[in-house]
């Protein structure tokens, strides 16, 4: 099989969407049942923030942790429930899009400093890096899963880029997997 390579269709479309600011939270200072939940899904891991975090008006407590040497964050609603997860991927464990679009980003001597895929009720919704550029510049991107399928040639996806500049995604690529 022949490695994936990626096609440009459009580019440099502006998005409006403002991320939300993260503001730290002292575990024991969450609400009794967010505790019980952070700590549950914490088992075995090590914690080493927390947070308040809102998303759409609504707050949610973000628990960032360390299992097994990598990141594994998630997000409880005030009701306890766990509403999402990112876990730290190797570039190797993605599938061959992402892996496609990073490194391409990253061409030209930029280190990718980050990357993690993003699951709600178990699945992926998402995939997220963070390539530095060879000038120190940051780029935030946004994938979202339908580059999931490893072999579906032809899937259409979307990547949203942020720069360090600003936390609005600047530009959404429309990509075509190809082989």
């Amino acid at each position: 099989m022949k490695p994936a390579s990626l096609c440009l269709i459009t580019s440099s479309t502006i998005l409006s969407a403002v991320l939300a600011a993260d503001k730290p939270i002292a575990l024991k200072e969450v609400p009794p049942i967010v505790q019980q939940t952070m700590l549950k899904e914490a088992a075995g891991a090590t914690i080493k923030n927390t947070l308040i975090e809102v998303e759409h008006g609504r707050r949610y407590y973000e628990c960032e942790t360390i299992v097994n040497g990598k990141t594994r964050d998630f997000l409880v609603d005030p009701e306890g429930n766990v509403t999402e997860g990112e876990d730290e991927m190797k570039l190797d464990e993605v599938p061959l899009a992402i892996r496609a679009t990073v490194q391409k980003l990253a061409t030209g001597g930029g280190k990718i400093t980050k990357l993690e895929s993003v699951k709600r009720d178990g699945e992926v919704v998402r995939y997220e890096a963070t390539v530095v550029s060879k000038d120190g510049k940051k780029m935030g991107l946004e994938m979202n899963s339908m580059a999931h399928s490893r072999s579906k040639v032809g899937r259409v996806f979307y990547v949203r880029i942020r720069t360090q500049a600003t936390s609005r995604p600047m530009k959404r690529l429309r990509m075509q997997a190809t082989s």
